[in-house]
């Protein structure tokens, strides 16, 4: 994930750069994205979006600040191809 110019929210006292999902396939996506709204069939976007992917569909997202990377997942149904796609 790199800083693309002019993007970032400000949250919590971080500059969000960047939300990534991965999900059950192995694929990398915008999170909260339209793309992905689409794929899903959802009347959902943004963070609503991939909270839900994460709660309900296995996803792995990844929030990328100026100085850290978030990593949220739960655990008791995360998908382990999204897992590894993460990893590696």
């Amino acid at each position: 994930m790199r800083r693309r110019p002019g993007k970032g929210l400000q949250a919590g006292g971080c500059v969000v750069i960047g939300c990534q999902l991965f999900d059950d396939r192995g694929e990398v996506w915008e999170g909260g994205s339209a793309r992905l709204a689409d794929a899903l069939e959802s009347s959902i976007v943004g963070d609503e979006l991939t909270d839900y992917a994460v709660r309900n569909l296995g996803f792995v997202a990844v929030n990328e600040t100026e100085t850290m990377a978030r990593i949220r997942l739960r655990p008791s149904i995360v998908s382990p191809v999204a897992l590894s796609a993460l990893l590696y």
